[in-house]
């Protein structure tokens, strides 16, 4: 049988192949594929919105100030002015800060308030991926919106690795300290790793990846 959903391939096949471009990517059983091809863990996390009085006084601003509206063309020396130096390499395409420099762009001006919020959010889930990366080496950012971000995770793939139980147990140990709202956590599906195959290099030059490093660590966890 043919089908494009890999859910249907995995309840009625004992094998599956794909094929994409006329062209076999992998052959075997489900678990032969998740297991060689399959990245990891996938967690799709959502950060609270932040305490904005907190959040004022850790940058050491009044509340007239979440109202600020930074324009285009004063956007470095807005940045010197309001102590977020730190966060400068990260205003920039396929970094973290890209979205809000292309509504930048757009609009032509942007919200002091708006970049808070999003340092805020971003302040907590480098403090969960600092701690993930206790355990596993690779991990990426792989989409983000507003306070909803998609995080992969590499497994080890070795008798010690660690479980998705265990995941499971270090976020929900860790939710009220990061301000973690819903989340869900899985491992690779055969849907992801066929949308995978099936986008090839357009995935690459199209899809962020942001892999963690400790330049992005030390900018939003210290």
């Amino acid at each position: 049988m043919t089908t494009h959903p890999m859910e249907e391939a995995e309840s009625l096949c004992k094998k599956i192949g794909i094929l994409v471009n006329g062209e076999f990517k992998c052959l075997g059983t489900s678990d032969e594929i998740k297991d060689q091809f399959g990245y990891g863990f996938e967690i799709n996390l959502q950060i609270k919105d932040p305490n904005i009085d907190t959040l004022l006084a850790k940058f050491k601003l009044n509340n007239d100030d979440r109202n600020v509206i930074i324009n285009k063309n004063s956007f470095d020396e807005s940045i010197n002015k309001y102590n977020l130096q730190k966060y400068k390499n990260q205003f920039k395409k396929n970094h973290l800060g890209g979205k809000l420099i292309d509504e930048l762009n757009e609009k032509g001006h942007i919200s002091l308030g708006k970049i808070l919020v999003w340092i805020s959010y971003s302040m907590s889930v480098f403090s969960l991926i600092n701690l993930i990366k206790e355990h596993f080496e690779e991990i990426s950012i792989t989409d983000f919106k507003d306070n909803n971000y998609i995080i992969r995770i590499k497994r080890n793939k070795n008798k010690g690795e660690k479980t998705i139980g265990f995941l499971f147990g270090l976020i929900e140990d860790n939710k009220k300290n990061f301000n973690i709202g819903q989340y869900f956590l899985q491992y690779s599906s055969l849907e992801q790793i066929f949308n995978d195959f099936a986008k090839g290099e357009n995935r690459e030059k199209n899809k962020l990846n942001i892999e963690i490093n400790n330049e992005l660590l030390d900018c939003f966890c210290k």
